[in-house]
């Protein structure tokens, strides 16, 4: 991808250039759009899943699938279950427990392009939310971290505990509280950190927060990444608050993805250039491992209007003083954000595969499991070439898309949970 580095530029100009006459047409309707064709390959979980014993899904809850071979790992009853391409069983991922390459309830997996497997778990806040859509840690550096190999052998178990060479990193530059929201593992000692930080003593009361990408190689750490959290000076909240669904869909959040070539993309919805008059812009970043801009594309969006739950202020029903006063915090800074922007941020999520990304607008129906109607939409990019491809409708928004195929989370006839395989037509990918 880096042999586009030097031309860039010109591809912005060109696909903003036209991507501008196309907006200043119509809003109502994504340009270029295409059914998505689905054909069903796969059904995991259910009634009529034939995996018995250790493989047999209970109550699954994430998925993901290795860049390679696409072997599918998913999550049940905090087990992580491995099955080739085909849905056959093929291993387990460690255990429970308190031992190397053991790991606690609540735990999150993460596959890299490389398909090394990074496992959190723990940490002094020990939370984990999951949905179909998307998958947020939120832990403190007090937390145990285990690394697996591309064919899942157990590599290193390890703490990242305060007063340690990342802690001092950190600290050396003022930041505070930390909430992780992204660990690779790149190899046995080089790692990926998507981070979420306060800085002591901030002289701008705009200034929430830090989004920041970290490098570690052995005991070496390098910023990659940094990106503020900006808002209402009079707005206050912690940075814990910042998880709220409320909060991302106003004030915006930092999706980030690794690419097999390296490098790293990401849409920082803070960024999205909002014009009422019908030109709106989100940008596609495409940076290396330094730091240095590799490609940076801006598409249009369309503003959607967020709901008026929004801009009412919601009363606790508990009688709980304190409960009754946080929410009632928590309603007054929800009512302020959404006066101040109007309107969802550009970004729901983003999914790559291979040098194809999808990137899924904010204020749409997230899957058929919440029974919402309605369809939903991806832009599609080739990373490689620099261009925007088309914008494809689904009816979800997939857990993962790997090798031409995509991965939704559902229910049966019977309300069990099931993940569905459907290959996608090539012609998504402008083939």
């Amino acid at each position: 991808m880096k042999r586009f580095a030097l031309i860039f530029t010109v591809a912005v100009v060109v696909i903003a250039a036209s991507s501008r006459n196309t907006m200043g047409q119509s809003q109502t309707t994504p340009q270029n759009l295409q059914e998505a064709g689905l054909t069903h390959v796969l059904t995991l979980g259910g009634k009529d899943d034939l995996n018995r014993g250790d493989h047999l899904l209970a109550e699954p809850r994430f998925l993901d699938v290795t860049y390679d071979n696409s072997d599918i790992i998913v999550i049940d009853e905090d087990i992580f279950k491995v099955y080739d391409e085909n849905g056959i069983p093929k291993t387990i991922i460690g255990r429970i427990g308190e031992g190397s390459g053991e790991y606690s309830e609540g735990s999150r997996f993460y596959v890299s392009p490389n398909g090394y497997i990074t496992v959190l778990s723990g940490g002094e806040y020990g939370v984990t939310s999951y949905s179909h859509y998307d998958c947020i840690k939120v832990t403190g550096l007090n937390c145990m971290y285990s690394i697996f190999t591309p064919e899942y052998g157990f590599i290193d178990t390890k703490r990242l505990a305060r007063e340690s060479p990342l802690d001092e990193y950190f600290n050396n530059q003022g930041f505070n509280l930390r909430l992780i929201s992204g660990f690779y593992a790149l190899n046995k000692d080089k790692l990926i950190y998507g981070l979420t930080l306060t800085r002591e003593n901030e002289t701008d009361p705009s200034v929430k927060g830090y989004h920041v990408l970290v490098l570690q190689d052995n005991d070496t750490y390098r910023t990659i990444l940094q990106l503020k959290i900006v808002t209402l000076p009079e707005v206050s909240f912690s940075l814990t608050d910042l998880q709220n669904a409320n909060y991302r869909n106003t004030i915006g959040k930092l999706h980030w993805e690794l690419l097999q070539d390296g490098n790293i993309v990401y849409v920082n919805t803070m960024e999205d250039e909002v014009n009422e008059q019908g030109n709106s812009f989100y940008t596609v970043n495409v940076i290396d491992l330094s730091g240095n801009n590799i490609m940076e594309l801006k598409h249009p969006f369309q503003l959607k209007n967020l709901p008026e739950s929004y801009f009412v202020e919601r009363k606790s029903p508990s009688r709980n003083p304190r409960i009754v006063a946080s929410i009632a915090e928590r309603e007054k800074v929800k009512v302020l954000l959404a006066k101040e922007h109007k309107y969802y941020t550009s970004t729901m999520t983003i999914k790559v595969d291979g040098d194809y990304l999808f990137v899924f607008p904010n204020g749409q129906p997230r899957s058929n499991i919440s029974e919402d109607e309605g369809p939903n939409f991806a832009d599609v990019f080739n990373l490689s070439s620099g261009m925007y491809v088309k914008t494809i409708k689904l009816p979800f928004i997939p857990m993962a898309i790997r090798n031409g195929c995509i991965y939704e989370k559902n229910r049966d006839d019977d309300g069990f949970t099931i993940f569905n395989k459907y290959k996608l037509d090539p012609a998504v990918y402008g083939k």
